[in-house]
C-alpha cells in the first residue's frame, strides 16, 4: 500500500478524483508540486475554479459536455492559475467510474504539463510566419521583375511601381509622385490617400520626406499638428 500511494502522490503527472460535479476529492502530491496550492486549498473546490479566465469557459463548452456524454474525455488543451497566479498549460484526460446501475460515481483525471509543448508550438508558429514573409518578399521581387520588363514608357513604370509597393504592403492606396521644374511633387501613378483631406496648397507630408531623406508615416490614432489638421508625422 505504501508503494502504491508513493507511485500515485509523485507520480511524473498530476492526478485528480473529482465527484460528477467537478468537486475534488483527491489530488497528488505533483499536481501540488505544478501549482504551488496546498492540499487543503484544492479540496472541496470546483476543477474550474482552478483554472484562468478563458479556460474555465472551454472547460463547459468542450470538457463537461464530452464527459458526460461519452464517460471520458482525452487531451483537452486548458490553462491552471499557479497559486502565485502564473498560468500552467496542461492537457487534460478524465474517465468516469460508474455505479451498479450506470450512475457516475467518479471522475478519474490526469494532467500533462504542457508548458514545453506550447513553447515548441510557438517556435513553429514563429518559424511558419517568418518563411510565409520571406516567400510573400520573393514573390514580391518575382512580380516586379515581370512587371518592369513589361514596361515601355516612364508612365508605365510608374503605374508598375505604384501597383507593386500597394501588393506588397497590403495598402489601400500607393502613389509615385515626381517633380516639376518648379519643384512641386505630383501623383504620375496610383492614388494619394490624403488628395481629398489637403488642398493644393497645403503642406505635404511627402515634401517633409524628401526634404529630411527620411521616410514618414502616420501615428494612430491621428493626432492634431497645427500645419495639417488631423495628421502627426513623425520621421524615422
Amino acid at each position: 500500500m505504501k508503494a502504491l500511494r508513493d507511485l500515485y502522490d509523485n507520480a511524473p503527472i498530476g492526478y485528480l478524483s473529482m465527484t460528477p460535479n467537478g468537486v475534488v476529492t483527491r489530488v497528488n502530491d505533483t499536481f501540488l508540486v505544478w501549482t504551488g496550492y496546498r492540499r487543503d486549498e484544492v479540496l472541496g473546490k470546483t476543477f474550474e475554479s482552478l483554472l484562468m479566465v478563458g479556460s474555465d469557459i472551454f472547460y463547459e463548452t468542450r470538457y463537461v459536455p464530452v464527459l458526460r456524454l461519452s464517460g471520458s474525455v482525452r487531451d483537452v488543451s486548458l490553462t491552471i492559475q499557479r497559486s502565485d497566479g502564473r498560468p500552467l498549460p496542461i492537457l487534460v484526460s478524465s474517465t468516469t467510474r460508474l455505479g451498479p446501475e450506470g450512475e457516475p460515481l467518479l471522475v478519474r483525471t490526469v494532467i500533462f504539463d504542457a508548458t514545453e509543448r506550447n513553447g515548441l508550438e510557438r517556435e513553429l508558429l514563429t518559424a511558419r510566419r517568418i518563411a510565409e514573409a520571406s516567400e510573400a518578399r520573393v514573390r514580391v521581387l518575382q512580380d516586379a521583375s515581370m512587371a518592369f520588363t513589361d514596361c515601355a514608357t516612364e508612365a508605365d513604370l510608374a503605374q508598375a511601381l505604384a501597383t507593386i509597393a500597394r501588393t506588397a504592403f497590403r495598402a489601400s492606396h500607393a502613389a509615385v509622385m515626381l517633380a516639376d521644374d518648379a519643384g512641386v511633387l505630383g501623383v504620375v501613378a496610383g492614388t494619394h490617400p490624403l488628395d481629398h483631406l489637403l488642398g493644393a496648397v497645403d503642406p505635404r507630408p511627402e515634401a517633409d520626406a524628401v526634404r529630411s531623406g527620411h521616410s514618414c508615416w502616420s501615428a494612430a490614432p491621428p493626432m492634431l499638428r497645427p500645419d495639417i489638421p488631423g495628421w502627426t508625422w513623425r520621421f524615422g
